[in-house]
């Protein structure tokens, strides 16, 4: 007699807990990827947390998992070691917290697949416009000096003094080594203006914004490019801290009394528990 599989999927209901459901035979299911679920007398889109031999359920009563989400490659330990912070941070359930994570749209049962982004080809570089001050220079070697290990930099300045430059080159750096950034604004308001700055500079990136205002479409292809490394730069509110990211370099965030204390555990998290070692620079303005 063959072992039963089990699988240990989260569910976005505020339970917390995981639940078990049987792996068939003729079904893969590796922790972190998404799978469609009968629950009660519905049908739920989960993420596979773990992998058991032994089920509280009785196994007359252990239902199958229907099917893997075949489009969504699965969640790395990382971003499933975030969810469980902010799971216990919020008192929410890792089930309720990925459920918030994810598009709106990746969470349906039945929908179109979506087609991935084309995979990016070479560094984009910046176009320069004028050359950095003295003071500039000096903001720009203390962050480029953390630019691989975790380094946190407040960049203090009235407006007009400069700073959005000294991103925009820390981006440059971080998109030269193949890596991508992470920009955080502090409200859906002003993302245009802050898209249109970047687009001007990296004529040739590929960026993408993620906000609770986007059509569903756009806000899921968003989400799979960042957790593809299709996309070079995204640039979001609080919200895509919770991102996936394929190889994340650079956090930046305008404003920093604007980005909540939670919000930046989230990001200290991030870091904290990636797979690269913590190698994510953090700058907050």
């Amino acid at each position: 007699m063959r072992a039963v599989r089990i699988a240990r999927v989260a569910l976005d209901v505020p339970v917390d807990e995981t639940f078990d459901f049987r792996i068939d035979a003729d079904l893969e299911a590796p922790v972190g990827a998404l799978v469609v679920v009968p629950f009660g007398r519905t049908r739920k889109v989960g993420v596979v947390f773990g992998h058991a031999s032994r089920s509280r359920v009785p196994p007359e009563r252990l239902r199958a998992i229907e099917s893997r989400v075949a489009d969504i490659p699965p969640l790395s330990a990382a971003e499933l070691a975030l969810y469980e912070f902010c799971a216990r941070y919020y008192q929410r359930s890792t089930g309720e917290v990925i459920g918030m994570a994810l598009p709106p749209r990746l969470r349906q049962v039945r929908r179109r697949p979506i087609t991935p982004a084309p995979a990016r080809s070479g560094a984009p570089s910046l176009r320069e416009v004028v050359a950095p001050t003295p003071a500039q220079l000096t903001a720009l070697a203390i962050g480029a000096a953390g630019l691989g290990r975790f380094h946190p930099v407040l960049l203090h300045g009235v407006t007009g003094s400069g700073k959005t430059e000294v991103y925009l080159r820390l981006i440059a750096a971080v998109l030269a080594r193949g890596r991508q950034a992470l920009f955080l604004v502090p409200e859906i308001g002003l993302t245009p203006q802050f898209e249109q700055q970047v687009r001007e500079r990296f004529e040739h990136a590929r960026l993408v914004a993620l906000h609770s205002r986007l059509g569903e479409g756009e806000r899921a292809t968003a989400w799979l490019a960042a957790q593809s490394g299709a996309a070079d730069i995204v640039l979001g509110t609080r919200l895509a801290s919770l991102t996936p990211f394929r190889d994340l370099g650079l956090i930046m965030s305008t404003r920093s009394t604007t980005l909540r204390t939670s919000s930046r555990r989230a990001c200290v998290i991030r870091r904290a528990t990636s797979p690269s070692g913590g190698r994510a620079s953090w700058a907050l303005r």
